[in-house]
């Protein structure tokens, strides 16, 4: 079983102790009371021995802090554990997080998820033999009911999957690397930075920033299981239209169109994904549509995007913009023809 490691000592005096690097482990709870306890004993049972434990509480509205606490008291666990009184969201929670990490790994788990005992002891054995030009290695995760009960894997076999190497031309087409399953390297962070807070979801952002750099590394061996709850975020708002969502896509697409060196047929997708999530927000009414759609314009210069602008501009509702666009090609026809 690992031991959770004294949080005054420094990396370097506790890879000392126990001849392997330490990892820091960084657990996110909201409103997971009826897991957390698995969850946390996944962590506690690992059987690799040097480990800093960080436990985050995003001020849920269950009982989730009191089983916390009595879990640390109850096995008494050395470890950071922090608690917020208002909700912070994911990526302002985990960066918190990190400020405290000392870790050569960071190692990532929502508390309504699970590891697989020696996940953290094969990681580290697998990353310390690869090439520091490796960031991230991951794995498949097996997909598990609130029950517990196994319902398959999250990423069933494509063309294009597992990718390693330099897999950023695949995560600008989908995020593929789930992070409960991953163990990155800390000098990632150096290199590209923290969490992006104005996003509501916090993973396919920063593969993105770090497959600019890095590579990824694929093991077979499934390392974590993924449980669906219906009221996850994953269940909630990364399956609606939310504005926060749609805000958050826009915004991850934005910063994509800046990197260097994208291929035409990925700048023309990333083009058309900003139109439609500007038309999708004009589509349901939300009040900062007409912001998006001329940020949308300045990279799209079509017909469809510029009368979008226009009609915006004029107050005009979603139904009269589609009927302007049926009038226009209604005259196109005309003219075509006479």
């Amino acid at each position: 079983m690992m031991h959770l490691s004294d949080q005054s000592r420094t990396e370097s005096s506790l890879q000392e102790m126990f001849g392997k690097p330490l990892v820091t482990v960084i657990t996110c709870c909201y409103n997971h009371s009826r897991f957390v306890v698995e969850s946390l004993e996944s962590i506690r049972q690992q059987t690799y021995p040097n480990v800093q434990l960080i436990i985050t509480d995003d001020a849920s509205t269950d009982d989730s802090d009191a089983v916390i606490t009595d879990w640390i008291s109850r096995h008494e666990i050395s470890c950071t554990y922090l608690r917020h009184r208002t909700n912070k969201g994911l990526c302002k929670t985990l960066n918190e997080a990190l400020s405290h990490a000392k870790g050569k790994y960071i190692a990532l788990l929502a508390t309504d998820d699970l590891w697989i005992k020696d996940k953290l002891e094969h990681q580290v054995e697998v990353m310390e033999a690869l090439p520091e030009k490796v960031g991230v290695l991951y794995s498949n995760a097996m997909q598990i009911d609130e029950a517990g009960a196994e319902i398959g894997f999250v990423e069933e076999h494509t063309t294009t999957w597992p990718a390693e190497g330099d897999i950023f031309s695949v995560l600008v087409n989908r995020c593929c690397v789930p992070p409960m399953t991953t163990l990155i390297r800390a000098s990632c962070y150096n290199t590209v930075g923290l969490y992006d807070d104005r996003l509501c979801f916090e993973d396919w952002d920063m593969w993105l920033r770090i497959a600019q750099h890095y590579h990824f590394a694929y093991s077979a061996k499934v390392y974590a299981k993924r449980r669906v709850v219906s009221t996850s975020m994953s269940s909630t708002l990364l399956k609606s239209e939310s504005p926060e969502l749609l805000k958050t896509l826009f915004r991850l697409n934005e910063k994509l169109l800046t990197c260097n060196g994208l291929p035409s047929h990925q700048s023309s997708l990333i083009i058309q994904r900003l139109a439609w999530f500007a038309e999708r927000m004009y589509q349901l009414g939300y009040t900062s549509r007409s912001q998006h759609i001329f940020k949308a314009l300045r990279a799209d210069h079509r017909g469809r995007t510029l009368v979008m602008a226009l009609c915006s501009a004029l107050g005009m509702s979603y139904p009269s913009f589609c009927k302007t666009l049926d009038r226009m090609a209604s005259m196109r026809k005309a003219l075509l023809y006479n």
